[in-house]
């Protein structure tokens, strides 16, 4: 091999190690459906940036987030997805009612309500989530929208 291209195999190993870059363990793709007969506001917020990132899903749309984990791939708790990290999702219905979901910070990355609580997707299985990398569904319809308020 080149002198050159192991200098520079060599360079760049060692510039990763200075950043700290790992590899990751996990992937996890969540697809996000609207069942429902009427569009829908998906808003995903970073509270404490006070930061949001808004999608519109059309009935029978989809949004798709790809998530990489240094241990595991949690829903909207990656550095890699374009800022689309959160830990709060508000789903605004056309009839003026929201339904709110939120990270429960004070138990730790794995809890919190609806697409925090990973037992609530439609294909969830724990052997499903322990694989290097999975898909898991989640059906945006009736049971999310009875559970809406009064949008503030």
């Amino acid at each position: 091999m080149n002198t050159g291209i192991k200098l520079a195999i060599i360079f760049a190993t060692l510039s990763s190690c200075d950043r700290g870059m790992v590899e990751p363990i996990q992937q996890g793709e969540y697809i996000y459906y609207n069942k429902l007969a009427q569009p829908l506001r998906f808003e995903l917020y970073k509270t404490d940036s006070n930061s949001s990132i808004e999608y519109v899903l059309k009935a029978n749309d989809s949004i798709t987030f790809v998530v990489k984990g240094d241990v595991l791939a949690f829903p909207f708790n990656d550095t890699e997805i374009e800022n689309r990290t959160g830990d709060k999702v508000i789903l605004r219905f056309d009839d003026g009612t929201c339904t709110t979901y939120v990270r429960n910070r004070d138990s730790g990355l794995l809890d919190g309500t609806g697409f925090f609580n990973l037992p609530l997707y439609e294909n969830y299985s724990q052997e499903l989530v322990n694989q290097k990398s999975y898909t898991l569904r989640y059906f945006i319809n009736q049971k999310d929208h009875s559970l809406s308020l009064t949008c503030d």
